[in-house]
């Protein structure tokens, strides 16, 4: 394993990694992932903001389709006149003329 360590620290001494960072290929790949990752339009920061952006978007699609079903389920109760009179009264305290309604009201503790 010491032949493994002093090639590491061979190949990271200040010699080979000035000599690398003159290298002209290392600078223009350097510079370019520089350019895709900051400077960009679409870099990949802004990329991962419109993912996760994307996704609270689609499980906020779910929700809202999960309420126009339950809503349109309601609209399909309303079409008869039966049910229409029952929410009247239920929930808007109406009555027919004839009729007298009396509110119970339930004592808290």
């Amino acid at each position: 394993m010491p032949f493994l360590k002093k090639k590491f620290s061979e190949w990271f001494s200040k010699e080979n990694l000035l000599t690398l960072v003159k290298n002209k290929y290392f600078i223009a790949i350097f510079v370019f992932f520089v350019f895709i990752l900051f400077l960009d339009e679409k870099n990949l920061i802004q990329v991962a903001n419109s993912k996760s952006k994307l996704d609270e978007l689609k499980n906020e699609e779910f929700v809202l389709k999960e309420k126009i079903e339950v809503q349109k389920k309601g609209i399909l109760d309303l079409e008869t006149k039966d049910n229409v009179e029952k929410l009247a009264r239920e929930q808007y305290l109406m009555k027919k003329d004839e009729e007298d309604l009396y509110l119970i009201v339930k004592k808290e503790d």
